[in-house]
């Protein structure tokens, strides 16, 4: 009568010993095996075993590697995209009405030309973003300017017939700016940044004035001790000549000071991460020689009463003046 317990004992104690060897046999197949049959052996140990443990590493090493890739694919996007938009530039030279958008497009392939290849993702594709759009304003603007020169004038042909007059020399306006390079911006301070760090600085530490903005809506942005002292300092200009302090440019990221010196090069602008600009305590009038130039009454105004307020001209740019309390 009691065989069947005995059979039932005999059969547990096969399971067990089977389970046993089956446990050493997969510890042997991964101390034999090499690097690529460890990782195959350990997934199947995982998904035999439930080892919680090892399967959260496995995890976390993919999110790693998946963490990568986004990197290199949006640096390698950005990468594919500059020969295109430098062919965009290149085909439009003289073929559009304002030369500012190919300014732009010139400032934005030198801004991505500058960027590092361990940047973040979210860099590079603010840095593409700007590259698209300026081709994209390129490519538009050229359209405009081939079909306004294919849509004919009412007096093309009586143009024509009229009889060839001299050319009257164009008269040579001292006034114009004296900057003749790629179009560049005051930089909007991001919301985290390094308050010790040139061209990183957060916005917490900043703040615009008040009576300007450039051509695209942007405040010009210092350091807030600079900002209440310039603002002192143009309602004292605004008294003295009818009208407010012109500022051309103020607050520049690295990535702007990276781009300006590739454009301009050492003669003009501050290796970067160097510039005062970098620190938000500088800022550019206008390069209007007959306003803002050598011996023009603003300028002989700002030498004279800009250090009242700590604002002092650079000897060698005549746009130029540095915030030093």
């Amino acid at each position: 009568m009691r065989r069947p317990l005995v059979v039932v004992l005999v059969v547990a104690v096969a399971f067990v010993a089977g389970g046993a060897a089956a446990w050493g046999w997969e510890a042997r197949a991964v101390s034999q095996a090499g690097t690529a049959s460890r990782d195959r052996v350990a997934r199947a140990v995982v998904a035999d075993r439930q080892d919680d443990g090892l399967a959260m590493g496995l995890a976390a090493r993919s999110a790693g590697v998946a963490g990568s890739d986004l990197a290199g694919g949006a640096l390698d996007a950005l990468s594919a995209a500059i020969p295109g938009a430098q062919a965009t530039l290149d085909a439009s030279a003289g073929r559009v009405a304002d030369a500012a958008v190919r300014q732009e497009l010139s400032a934005a392939i030198a801004v991505a030309h500058a960027v590092p290849a361990s940047a973040a993702p979210a860099v590079a594709g603010e840095v593409l973003a700007r590259l698209t759009a300026a081709a994209a304003a390129v490519t538009a603007a050229q359209q405009e300017w081939q079909a306004a020169r294919s849509t004919p004038t009412p007096t093309a042909h009586a143009s024509a017939r009229a009889a060839p007059r001299p050319a009257t020399p164009t008269p040579v306006d001292t006034c114009r700016t004296t900057y003749n390079g790629p179009a560049f911006y005051t930089s909007v301070p991001a919301a985290e940044g390094d308050p010790t760090a040139n061209g990183r600085l957060p916005a917490s530490v900043m703040a615009p004035v008040s009576w300007a903005t450039d051509s695209r809506g942007d405040g010009y942005w210092f350091v807030k001790a600079a900002t209440a002292s310039l603002e002192e300092l143009d309602a004292a200009f605004l008294a003295a000549f009818g009208h407010h302090l012109d500022i051309d440019l103020a607050y520049r990221d690295y990535a702007t000071q990276v781009a300006m010196y590739q454009a301009l090069g050492s003669s003009v602008a501050a290796y970067p991460g160097t510039s005062h600009h970098g620190w938000g305590t500088a800022f550019d009038v206008p390069e209007w020689p007959c306003q803002y130039g050598l011996h023009t009454p603003e300028r002989d105004w700002l030498v004279a009463n800009g250090p009242t307020w700590h604002w002092f001209p650079d000897p060698y740019e005549y746009w130029h003046y540095d915030y030093k309390p």
